[in-house]
């Protein structure tokens, strides 16, 4: 096992692997993750070993390895695995909590796909978590985070996986109404194929709206049915639809994630409706001109599917308590700006 390197020493011992923010480092003032304001911060860098086993059935992963990193190794053996879905975001921060896949509506979220744990406790000892041993932490790491200890290795299900078409299209406001409607149609009619996440967007800089549709179909079907809605509605600024692979998918994704900025994000789950869905919108909506004079904000709210046949997985093995007993949405509210003035001033102090 690599060395782990204290980097700041306080009162307490906490962590944090790679995560939505920083792959390398937990920051100890993030206190609302797994770090308090004096706690221990422990660069897991030297721990990104990426190895497939000899029946390639699983993949063992370093806790601060980078999905893009992953999927590059898998695509060259003609391999596929449930995890992230943007190149740049760490392993374990991301496993650890749970989230979803493109391949989540057949196979379950990620920590659903997980096999085995390797786990550094807070005694030191190395331990492995899986169905036979160690079961309950096992069980705990499946979406409850990472303040059960330090997970060194992570080591995952894989399968056979072609091309596959995906991209993300960039629609004119003006058609919100068909998309609002095509959301709901395919909650409707679930195709377990199908992967989307709707992020509905204000930018200050252009101050303009905008559609983004990150849209995958995983079988390989160059016109997926379930798609057409999105496919097929105008204006479209961009359309970038195309048959690739997992790593080529994640990392365009990750282009929409400018760095440089500030970023503050919420979710939560509901039960989606047309009407409820265009409810949400109009809130959203009227909440702009408070925040319209931020050099460089962008607000967005973000809905994506989280389809039966996931939390059906999440009953069995997993730690997040969710119930298959009827579809859900979720919703995320992502704010965004530049780093300017006076907090530059207050972060350099």
């Amino acid at each position: 096992m690599a060395e782990l390197q204290i980097t700041a020493l306080r009162d307490s011992l906490q962590r944090k692997a790679a995560a939505h923010n920083d792959p390398d480092y937990l920051l100890a003032q993030n206190s609302y993750f797994s770090a308090q304001a004096r706690g221990v911060t422990i660069s897991l860098r030297a721990l990104n070993k990426v190895e497939v086993n000899k029946e390639q059935t699983l993949v063992s992963i370093g806790g601060v390895a980078k999905w893009g990193e992953v999927y590059s190794i898998l695509y060259g053996l003609g391999l596929a695995m449930i995890g992230g879905r943007v190149a740049d975001v760490g392993v374990g921060g991301l496993t650890t909590g749970g989230d979803i896949s493109f391949f989540s509506a057949r196979e379950g979220l990620v920590c659903d796909n997980v096999e085995n744990y390797e786990v550094v406790l807070a005694d030191g000892s190395l331990v492995n978590a899986n169905h036979s041993e160690n079961r309950n932490l096992w069980q705990a790491l499946k979406g409850g985070s990472s303040n059960f200890g330090i997970v060194t290795r992570f080591d995952i299900r894989t399968f056979p996986q072609e091309n596959f078409v995906g991209g993300c299209i960039v629609h004119d406001i003006s058609a919100l109404d068909s998309q609002l409607k095509g959301f709901t149609d395919l909650l409707e009619n679930f195709d377990p194929y199908a992967a989307i996440m709707m992020s509905i967007s204000w930018n200050q800089k252009g101050n303009g709206y905008s559609i983004l549709n990150n849209l995958e179909y995983t079988k390989n079907d160059t016109n997926p049915r379930a798609l057409k809605p999105f496919l097929e509605a105008k204006p479209q600024h961009l359309n970038p639809m195309r048959l690739s692979n997992l790593a080529d998918f994640s990392t365009e994704a990750g282009k929409y994630a400018a760095p440089g900025l500030r970023n503050q994000f919420a979710t939560t789950t509901f039960g989606g409706s047309l009407e409820f869905l265009q409810n949400v919108h109009s809130i959203w909506r009227s909440s702009i001109h408070a925040i319209s004079s931020i050099v460089g904000v962008n607000w967005a709210m973000a809905i994506q599917p989280l389809p039966i046949a996931a939390m059906n997985q999440s009953e069995k093995v997993d730690s997040l308590g969710l119930s298959s007993s009827s579809g859900l949405l979720t919703l995320s509210m992502d704010f965004s700006f530049l780093i300017i003035g006076r907090i530059l001033k207050m972060m350099k102090r």
